[in-house]
Formats: structure tokens, sequence, C-alpha cells
């Protein structure tokens, strides 16, 4: 406890995304701070960074068992259930999107369609409605797929960005001084490093292949559907 306490004390504020201008600390700095952790935490956090940032670049060279081992190897060697769920949240907003990219370019049999977490089976379900019959209850992603059909990725990008900053900061503060904090402080740092050098015109190619990546592997979404329902 005593050493997250002195590491999470030593780290500088970082600002909602849409006022950040520039990172409060370089990565090297904060690879400085994170040296107070233990060795078991090290790896710890390189795998739910692994996980929470994957290198497509690296992923596009190995083939789709490759890549399963590799992110359920990723996931069995998490401990904390907590950061399981940050990962599962933004799989469950790609779902989502994905789900109305795939209906937009002509998918019209639900049953083909394959996704992640507690909206799978509702999209699934209410597959001919606007939005899924899902516009009351996530307004904003509902906004991150208007862009994207009017072809601003950008815009849809740095929107997702805003909303998994916003998860990450709300479980920062509710697990106080812990590894748990830690991590999400990690993550928010990556989530404001990539909002900073976002690239407009590549965001929609990114976006594409981040989900191709994520969602399309079936024993990839098979496994992690059983990780959520054993929690």
């Amino acid at each position: 406890m005593s050493q997250y306490y002195t590491l999470l004390t030593s780290l500088p504020h970082l600002p909602v995304l849409d006022k950040s201008r520039q990172l409060p600390i370089s990565r090297l700095a904060l690879e400085r701070r994170l040296s107070m952790l233990s060795e078991t935490d090290c790896a710890q956090l390189g795998a739910i960074e692994a996980l929470y940032f994957p290198d497509y670049s690296v992923l596009s060279d190995l083939a789709d068992r490759e890549v399963v081992q590799a992110w359920q190897s990723a996931l069995l060697s998490l401990e904390s259930d907590v950061l399981k769920e940050r990962i599962g949240y933004q799989l469950e907003i790609r779902t989502l999107l994905a789900a109305l990219r795939y209906r937009d370019a002509g998918g019209k049999n639900p049953d083909q369609f394959i996704g992640f977490g507690r909206w799978h089976s509702f999209i699934k379900n209410h597959w001919f409605e606007s939005f899924f019959g899902m516009d009351e209850f996530q307004p904003q992603i509902q906004k991150i797929a208007r862009y994207l059909k009017e072809n601003r990725p950008g815009h849809a990008d740095k929107l997702l960005d805003q909303m998994l900053w916003q998860d990450l900061f709300y479980c920062e503060k509710q697990h106080g001084f812990s590894f748990s904090a830690v991590a999400c402080y990690v993550l928010r740092w990556g989530v404001v490093s990539r909002y900073l050098s976002a690239d407009p015109d590549a965001a929609l190619i990114k976006f594409d292949d981040v989900t191709h990546s994520l969602l399309m592997k079936t024993t990839f979404i098979d496994d992690l559907n059983q990780e959520s329902l054993n929690r």
C-alpha cells in the first residue's frame, strides 16, 4: 500500500482530454516513477498495457490462432478483475460500433455478427431497430457512430478516447492507493498520448483494423465472453 501511495502522489495531474495540450510527464519519466513497483506489478502492468494498446502492426503478421493464443495468455496472466473489466468495456464499445458498421455495409443476418460483452445479445435481438434500440442509454456511442457514418473518423476517435479516459478516471478514483489505481493512471496516460498524436486521415483505417483484430476472431471472443461469465 505505501509504495502505491508514494507513487501516485508523485504523479502529475492528467487534465481532461479536450484541455490537454501536451503530456505532463514523459514516458521516460513515468517509467522512472513506475520503477517503485515490484517485479510482479511491473509484469502485470506490461500485460495490461499490451491488452489495452495492442500493437496491430505486429498482430497483422500473425496467424489468427497465434493472436488468439497471445491474447488468451495475456488475459490469464491478469490478477485484477477490475482491470479485466476495463479492457472488456473497450471491447463492448467496439462491438456496438462494429455492429453498426457491419449492418450499414449490408449485413442483414445478426447471427453472422461476432461480438463481445453485455450488449451482444441485445444487439442481435434488436438488429433492425435504429441504433439497436439503445438510443437513450448510449447517446455518446451513438454520436461516435454518427461521426463514422459522416466520414468524420477523427471526431469519432477523439470522442471514443474521451469515453475511455473518463471510464479509467472513475475507476482510478474508486480504488484509492492501489495497483488498480496505478494501472488506470498509466492507461489514461496512454489515452492522452494517443489523443495528442491522433492522425485524422488515418483514424478510419485504424478503427477498422482495431475492430477486425479484436472482434473478428471467433475463438478469442468466445474465450473473452467465457471469462466474463466466470467472474
